[in-house]
C-alpha cells in the first residue's frame, strides 16, 4: 500500500527521467536540427511537469485531507521507471543504435505507457490529486502527438 507521497515521489522521478532521456536524445541526434528542437522542447516540458509534481507534493504535505495511505499499487509505473532507467543508461553509454524515426516510435509507446501509469495512479486518490494526474496523462498524450508529427 502506498501513500499519496509515494505516488507523487514516483511521478516526479518518472518526469525527471523523461527529461533526462529527452535531453540525452537531443545530444545524441545533435546533427538533426528538427530532432534537437523536438527533444529539447519535450525535455523542457518534462522538467516543468516534475516541478508541478513537486509543488503538488509540497501542498499535499500542508493539507491533512491529502495525507494518508491509499490502496493504489502501480506496478506499471515501476516497470516504466525501470525501462526508462535502462534507456537513459544506454543513451549515456553511447549504446543507442536506433535512428530518429525508430526512436520516436519507441518514445510514443513509452509516453502511452506513462499516460496509462498516470491513469492508474488516479485510483484511490482524492479529487484534487486525481485531477492533477488526469492533467499529466493529457500532457503525455500531447507528447505522443508531437512525436508522431
Amino acid at each position: 500500500m502506498a501513500t499519496n507521497f509515494d505516488i507523487l515521489d514516483k511521478a516526479e522521478k518518472l518526469e525527471l527521467l523523461a527529461a533526462e532521456i529527452y535531453g540525452a536524445l537531443a545530444q545524441r541526434f545533435g546533427d538533426d536540427s528538427a530532432a534537437v528542437k523536438l527533444f529539447t522542447q519535450l525535455r523542457d516540458e518534462e522538467q516543468q511537469h516534475a516541478a508541478r509534481v513537486r509543488m503538488v507534493a509540497a501542498q499535499s504535505r500542508r493539507d491533512s485531507k491529502l495525507l494518508g495511505k491509499i490502496s493504489v499499487d502501480v506496478p506499471e509505473m515501476e516497470e516504466v521507471l525501470a525501462e526508462m532507467t535502462t534507456i537513459l543508461a544506454n543513451l549515456l553509454a553511447g549504446r543507442w543504435e536506433a535512428d530518429v524515426k525508430q526512436t520516436k516510435r519507441l518514445l510514443v509507446d513509452l509516453e502511452e505507457r506513462c499516460s496509462h501509469a498516470h491513469a492508474q495512479e488516479l485510483l484511490g486518490l482524492n479529487e484534487s490529486l486525481r485531477k492533477f494526474f488526469e492533467q499529466l496523462a493529457l500532457q503525455d498524450k500531447a507528447h505522443e502527438e508531437l512525436l508522431r508529427g
